[in-house]
């Protein structure tokens, strides 16, 4: 090991930090919102679906939406997807 030597290692801009948080980027979904996705999900559920509409589970944790589905004769759910929340802004 020599002394004095620079590291590879770069130090991180704010720019690179800014650039990080917007690729993880999404807020807390605000309770009207969670609740007109919702209604707009249930909604489309119904009119491709009508008879499993009432299966479709839906989630809200953070900045992400889970939808999921559950089949009548089995405890397992399935998972469809994942959304994320952005503010109107982006």
């Amino acid at each position: 090991m020599r002394l004095g030597c620079k590291s590879n290692v770069r130090e991180t801009s704010k720019k690179d930090v800014n650039k990080l948080r917007a690729m993880r980027g999404g807020q807390k979904i605000p309770l009207s919102v969670q609740a007109h996705t919702e209604q707009r999900i249930l909604a489309h559920a119904a009119k491709i679906r009508p008879k499993k509409a009432s299966q479709v589970r839906i989630q809200f944790r953070g900045p992400f939406c889970y939808l999921d589905a559950q089949e009548p004769d089995s405890p397992y759910l399935t998972h469809l997807c994942r959304l994320r929340y952005f503010t109107s802004d982006r």
